[in-house]
């Protein structure tokens, strides 16, 4: 059976390997840079990666808010945040779901300005999910806000937009990031079907 054999090839190659780091210098992220491993024995076979990525933040979350969708992920619940989910209204072939995600200014880290006040700012991604495999894209927006002392650190900003899925979506994740500490939180709404 061939399959067996390479199965042994296989057990055989990982009893016996080396693992090399590579530490990346700053560049653009998400970017594929080309890497070549060679050895000065040529009696020895490297297999290696041909490329590695530095995947961004952004990257980063939006990875993690499709995984979500299908998987129990350990995640921070910082920043910590609401979703309220409204009734879906057709569009053509598709719905839209109206979604609202609530933040207090105290769940975000907060910079002070030259004017006396505390500046924030979060990411909320999105995205729906159907079966294992079939995710739509991950939708990000940013926004900005201003509390005037920490005495408003209880100011509750609410975000809201209009999610566009597929009727047969039955979840969406969501995520938000805090834009100053890099802290992220991720959610799971299900939605009855239509």
């Amino acid at each position: 059976m061939q399959s067996a054999k390479l199965l042994g090839e296989a057990a055989r190659e990982l009893e016996s390997y080396y693992s090399i780091g590579y530490h990346m210098k700053p560049g653009a992220g998400d970017k594929a840079r080309g890497i070549k491993v060679t050895t000065k024995n040529r009696a020895y076979h490297v297999r290696a990666r041909r490329s590695v990525v530095h995947l961004s933040e952004a990257r980063r979350t939006s990875d993690l808010v499709t995984a979500s969708l299908y998987f129990l992920l350990i995640a921070s619940d910082r920043p910590g945040f609401d979703v309220a989910v409204g009734e879906p209204k057709r569009d053509g072939r598709y719905l839209l779901v109206p979604v609202e995600v609530s933040i207090h200014a105290r769940d975000l880290a907060l910079l002070p300005t030259a004017q006396g006040k505390l500046k924030g700012s979060f990411s909320v991604f999105v995205a729906g999910g159907r079966e294992l495999g079939d995710a739509s894209d991950v939708a990000e927006m940013k926004q900005e806000f201003e509390a005037d002392s920490k005495k408003d650190d209880d100011t509750l900003t609410t975000y809201s937009f209009t999610s566009r899925i597929r009727p047969d979506t039955r979840r969406l994740s969501i995520a938000v990031r805090d834009n100053v500490s890099g802290d992220v939180a991720t959610k799971l709404v299900a939605l009855t079907p239509k």
